[in-house]
């Protein structure tokens, strides 16, 4: 008798005839349930972390060629205005233009300020820090 009440235990499909009163019966089901339950919300919580890790490595892939994109428009701008400033420089020299020396004085410091601030927001977006406190350009 005692092995089959054991048979019994260890086939749960027998669970409602182990269980004489309801509410044993009600429990153990319960608790089997339950043992389910977690196992799909840990397998689901599982799916969400792989879903937001591939999302990210996503958004940093798109970042970094924003940023190259960026990068290169950049330097692209910062080439094409100092052989503008040089053309001008060589144009002054040739005696076509005729600029004033404080003319000239400004069109350096400028570029050179310009060729400088660029080159800083390039570095700054290419190389962020890890600071999160830190200005953001």
């Amino acid at each position: 008798m005692e092995e089959s009440k054991l048979d019994q235990i260890q086939s749960p499909k027998n669970l409602e005839s182990i269980y004489t009163d309801g509410k044993a019966y009600a429990e153990a089901v319960s608790y089997a349930t339950n043992a389910d339950q977690r196992l799909e919300t840990k397998d689901y919580l599982k799916d969400a972390q792989i879903q937001k890790l591939l999302s990210e490595v996503e958004r940093y892939r798109e970042d970094t060629t924003l940023r190259k994109s960026l990068a290169m428009v950049f330097t692209s701008i910062i080439a094409l205005w100092l052989f503008a400033v040089i053309m001008i420089l060589v144009g002054n020299y040739c005696n076509s233009y005729n600029l004033s020396d404080n003319v000239l004085i400004a069109l350096l410091v400028t570029s050179t300020a310009n060729v400088i601030g660029m080159m800083l927001i390039i570095l700054k977006n290419l190389f962020p820090s890890g600071d999160l406190n830190a200005t953001k350009v």
